[in-house]
């Protein structure tokens, strides 16, 4: 997503998070400051699971299907899809893409079963199958008894004050370039 705005590669750099083994997440404090992105060495097997080779196999297979991916996958995947954003970014662009449009989709099969299913007028799929566990964990139930019991204290989480602040900052900032 930053190559796609025009940051340099120069300008972005990986916290890598162990306290105890990298102070500062590995990085001096000259690299924050010279750092236009700092990326989170972090990593998800849905996102993981897709190859270069498989952008490479929908563009011989399906040449007229536009590929969407999350900007979680590897850069080369990024690099050869066609747009990259977030869920609701994957879901507005099935939402108006033309009738008949072919999309293929990098994500969890979840959200891309949903999107087909809802809009049948297009040809939604994966560019191939990547389930996660965890999403399907949480149900409307569950996030209803939830709400319906916030007052209770139910599956609070507490974030100190500092932390809060800084994590709501880089979140704007994060809203803003999407």
């Amino acid at each position: 997503m930053a190559k796609r705005i025009g940051i340099a590669r120069v300008r972005m750099v990986v916290w890598i998070f162990r306290k105890k083994h990298h102070p500062l997440g590995g990085l001096t404090e000259e690299e924050i400051k010279r750092a236009d992105i700092i990326l989170w060495k972090g990593y998800c097997h849905v996102h993981a699971h897709f190859k270069p080779e498989d952008v490479d196999r929908l563009r011989q297979e399906h040449p007229d299907a536009v590929i969407l991916v999350h900007p979680e996958c590897v850069e080369e995947v990024v690099d050869g899809a066609d747009a990259i954003g977030s869920t609701s970014f994957i879901a507005r662009f099935v939402q108006s893409a033309p009738k008949g449009t072919k999309i293929a989709i990098g994500t969890e099969i979840h959200l891309i079963s949903r999107l087909a299913r809802d809009h049948p007028d297009k040809i939604v799929f994966p560019i191939k199958r990547s389930l996660c566990g965890n999403m399907f964990k949480i149900s409307l139930h569950d996030l209803l008894y939830t709400l319906d019991h916030l007052d209770e204290g139910v599956n609070l989480i507490t974030i100190p004050e500092d932390i809060r602040q800084d994590a709501r900052l880089a979140l704007e900032r994060m809203l803003q370039i999407s």
